[in-house]
């Protein structure tokens, strides 16, 4: 078959090059944090899945999104990882659903400068 990666190619030599001390960092009893809303929320929208089977917990969304944001800066990721975990803050949706990923789109939005107000100004920007 094709290949299919749900993780980028750079992102996981990160991992498997520092898995050991990534995997030592994961508190998976702050899985335990969110209330069944909560939880069933990242179940349906934000967790990685495989033919529509979870294949992501709540710690390794975290864990992949701050690797996908700070790359080969670990340090950082894990600091952003126990921020993340311990909710001190959390990235928009985008963020969530698609850093790590092969298409690491992390914006919102995109905010320009149309030419002018008009149909032709959307068009021509």
């Amino acid at each position: 078959g094709l290949k299919a990666p749900l993780v980028s190619d750079d992102v996981y030599e990160i991992i498997m090059k520092n898995a050991a001390r990534l995997d030592s960092e994961i508190i998976y009893d702050r899985d335990f944090d969110y209330d069944y809303f909560g939880f069933k929320t990242l179940e349906r929208s934000y967790l990685l899945k495989v033919n529509g089977k979870v294949v992501e917990r709540p710690q390794h969304m975290i864990m992949r999104v701050s690797v996908g944001i700070h790359k080969e800066d670990v340090d950082s990721a894990i600091s952003t990882y126990h921020y993340m975990s311990q909710r001190w803050f959390t990235h928009a949706s985008p963020t969530l659903f698609n850093a790590g990923t092969p298409r690491p789109q992390l914006s919102s939005c995109f905010l320009i400068c149309m030419k002018e107000d008009s149909i032709e100004g959307i068009y021509d920007t």
